[in-house]
């Protein structure tokens, strides 16, 4: 699992059991050991790469600007001791930038799984994404709604807190 979302990294959070170490280099200093959660789920994020920053340069804040922002993805992708893998899971930031510019044309991808709310904003977004790797000729298989809704555990009723399904939007985009 790759999180490469680096103006919000989740990986550490959502993922219990990860060590909160920084990630060890090779002995050539030339690739990252991932982090490995009690499951066995192999782990890569910018968070974890700050660690290493943090380290070296003795301050929490870093500044990325495109060309880092792409250098770092695919070093990221590149020079992180994977394994053998039978996928790599890759979370994205929203949008068009250079995360998955990056990662649509320096690596093959088998598809891409959306991911939005319902929020009309979101929603504008996610149709720019969807638009983007259409032009990048990746699939895309499935587009899951989150936080489309609730049921209140006091009354039984369902809520939509950003409105109705925004499905049919997202399905005039797809091929």
């Amino acid at each position: 699992l790759l999180d490469a979302d680096f103006y919000g990294p989740s990986l550490p959070v959502l993922v219990p059991g990860l060590p909160t170490t920084e990630p060890e280099l090779s002995k050539d200093g030339r690739q990252v050991h991932p982090l490995v959660d009690h499951e066995g789920l192999v782990c890569q994020s910018f968070a974890f790469v700050q660690r290493l920053w943090r380290r070296r340069i003795g301050d929490g804040s870093v500044t990325l600007q495109g060309p880092l922002i792409a250098e770092l993805v695919a070093a990221m992708a590149n020079h992180t001791r994977w394994g053998s893998l039978d996928a790599l899971v890759v979370d994205m930031p929203p949008g068009t930038g250079e995360v998955p510019i990056t990662l649509a044309s320096a690596f093959p991808l088998d598809c891409a799984v959306v991911v939005s709310t319902p929020h009309r904003l979101a929603v504008l977004d996610t149709v720019k994404g969807i638009e983007m790797l259409h032009k990048l000729d990746v699939p895309i298989p499935a587009i899951v709604q989150n936080m489309a809704l609730f049921r209140c555990s006091d009354c039984g009723s369902t809520h939509r807190p950003f409105g109705d399904c925004a499905a049919d939007e997202f399905h005039k985009r797809l091929p």
